[in-house]
């Protein structure tokens, strides 16, 4: 065998294979990355609508500017930015490695860098942006109309058609929709305009509250009544964002008859989908319509392919989950996204929910999941993932313990909630929904005197276990200075928590015992690397046995030089 080489057997191998290996995403290849394998400059200009670009960087007087794109088009991020650099004063960033998915606004890398302006590329669930105004860009994938048209007409028994445009193709809408215009009977559920007109304002601005002082002067009391036109003007907007949200779905515009709380249940409509059918986006569409037809139309080859997935069994696992969740005593609140709108206004709203139905909650940040980061929390008995639409959907086979959606931990935890046979995938549009769940269970519990602070919840019986599961001690709700509904002592019960479960341990961690662990010098170690450690014996040369050699005693002097050897030991030899 040659020297310095790793000895190879049925356990292992050399590693090449890894070197070599294909690695396929869960996300579909961006739409037109094709078209830009020997496109000219001129038309990956157009494409990525650089001039666009530069216009709404002028326009802003932006200084910093980063440039987030999908992996798929990091291979032209060079000349993005070098085209920007040459035609506007600011100065660009590529992020590379999103904090979560790619199709999230990526604000903590670009807070890294100090960025004022974040330009998105590619495809996006459309999530609104938290702290820093944001530019889409899109793409601009080829699109026939024509051939859309005539799949459409293929679809003559329909009643009502939806035709559901993704990000990739949303330059096109309006030629969509001026073809299908003279069709009342289809409807064309374009990107929300928001995205496509010009930069996008974060949405905490307008929840910032306005600093007031107690007391002061004349003009601090000018500056009060000021904040409290501010803070009325704040509560329209609000009211108006959730009248806004009612009549958008992922970020599309929804035609009338499906802008309602019972739009699910509709059964007479036929979806289009025009995108890849390994969409996570089209998965969303499935499970919430899930009492309609669904087609995917696939520009590439302007083929109509109609979606035969079996969307109830994956809402029976859905429903399974929910079961699951009644039975969890310990909730891990997952924070999957720190910059879509309104992430920490769910969270906040899922510990009040969790508290007051009497299970223990902890909020974890541990970016990109995987199963060995959840496994290191035993006591959790189930993971709420609160991200975006597209990635809270998580197949779980391979967790230690499920992950589920806060539409999923919502249905578990309110008590009037039933199931609908449909599936939510958008947390934002859950906020008016727990938030009427938190203030019914704060009236139920002020009114009640068993629904007090520190009184035990009735259990209820498991439909997994066919047996009646008792919760701990739920927490009485109140509301703060904001008006938010929270629970009361949240700090404190959280330091219960862990102390109570690391008591129940036997191992609680690695412990310092100062002063009794006896003081040793150092030795040397083994050498080389774990496969083949300096100095062990060569497995492909033949042993003393073959040579007819006989063996040493063991304990014997020959065995004490070869074990120093084997290990690298430098041991005092004593007599």
């Amino acid at each position: 065998m040659a020297e310095g080489r790793p000895v190879q057997t049925e356990f292992s191998n050399s590693g090449e294979d890894v070197i070599h290996r294909t690695v396929e995403g869960p996300c579909p290849v961006g739409e037109g990355v094709d078209q830009l394998a020997s496109a000219s400059e001129a038309k990956k200009i157009q494409f990525f609508e650089l001039d666009r670009c530069i216009s709404e960087i002028s326009a802003a007087s932006c200084k910093r500017v980063a440039l987030q794109m999908p992996d798929e088009y990091l291979a032209h991020a060079g000349f993005i930015a070098s085209h920007l650099r040459s035609h506007t004063d600011a100065e660009c960033f590529i992020l590379g490695d999103t904090t979560y998915g790619s199709c999230c606004i990526d604000e903590v890398a670009a807070e890294h860098v100090g960025a004022d302006l974040i330009i998105h590329f590619g495809h996006s669930c459309l999530s609104r942006p938290d702290r820093t105004q944001t530019l889409f860009v899109f793409g601009k994938a080829s699109l026939s109309v024509e051939a859309l048209q005539d799949s459409v007409a293929t679809l003559a028994d329909a009643v009502r058609v939806c035709i559901i445009i993704t990000p990739g193709y949303a330059h096109a809408q309006a030629s969509v929709e001026a073809a299908f215009k003279a069709q009342d009977k289809v409807h064309v559920m374009g990107v929300d305009d928001a995205f496509l007109s010009s930069v996008m304002p974060p949405s905490s601005t307008r929840d910032q509250e306005p600093s007031l002082l107690a007391k002061g002067t004349q003009e601090d009391a000018d500056e009060r009544e000021q904040g409290d036109s501010a803070t009325k003007d704040t509560e329209t907007q609000q009211k108006q964002d959730t009248s806004d949200a009612n009549n958008r779905r992922f970020g599309r515009n929804l035609p009338d008859f499906l802008a309602t709380p019972q739009g699910y249940q509709v059964e007479d409509v036929t979806f289009i989908f025009v995108g890849d059918s390994t969409s996570r986006s089209l998965v969303n569409f499935m499970q919430f319509y899930s009492r309609c037809q669904m087609y995917v139309f696939k520009p590439d080859t302007n083929e109509l392919e109609l979606q035969t997935v079996n969307v109830n069994r994956q809402l029976m696992k859905r429903y399974f989950l929910i079961q699951k969740a009644k039975d969890a005593q310990t909730i891990g609140l997952l924070v999957g996204t720190l910059g879509s709108a309104d992430y920490y206004g769910m969270l906040r709203r899922l510990q009040a929910l969790v508290r007051a139905s009497g299970k223990k909650d902890y909020t974890m940040l541990v970016g990109k999941i995987n199963p060995a980061k959840l496994a290191n929390f035993a006591e959790v008995d189930l993971y709420c993932l609160v991200a975006c639409a597209e990635n809270s959907l998580v197949d779980s086979t391979e967790y230690f313990k499920p992950v589920i959606t806060p539409f999923e931990l919502e249905m578990a935890c309110s008590p009037d909630r039933e199931w609908q046979g449909y599936f939510e995938a958008d947390y934002t549009q859950l906020l008016s929904e727990v938030d009427a769940d938190l203030r019914k269970l704060m009236l139920e519990g002020s009114g009640d005197a068993e629904g007090a602070d520190g009184e035990q919840q009735e259990p209820h019986f498991s439909l997994l276990t066919g047996s009646y599961v008792k919760h701990d001690k739920k927490q009485e709700l109140v509301e703060d200075e904001s008006g938010a509904i929270v629970a009361r002592n949240t700090t404190s019960t959280v330091a219960e928590y862990g102390r109570g479960f690391l008591s129940s341990r036997t191992f609680q961690g690695l412990e310092q015992r100062l002063g009794e662990t006896p003081v040793a010098k150092a030795v040397k170690g083994r050498k080389g690397i774990a496969i083949s450690y300096d100095g062990e014996p060569d497995l492909d040369e033949p042993s003393s046995d073959e040579d007819g050699e006989e063996e040493q005693d063991v304990g014997g002097p020959a065995d004490e030089d070869s074990d120093d050897e084997l290990f690298g030991n430098d041991f005092t030899k004593t007599s």
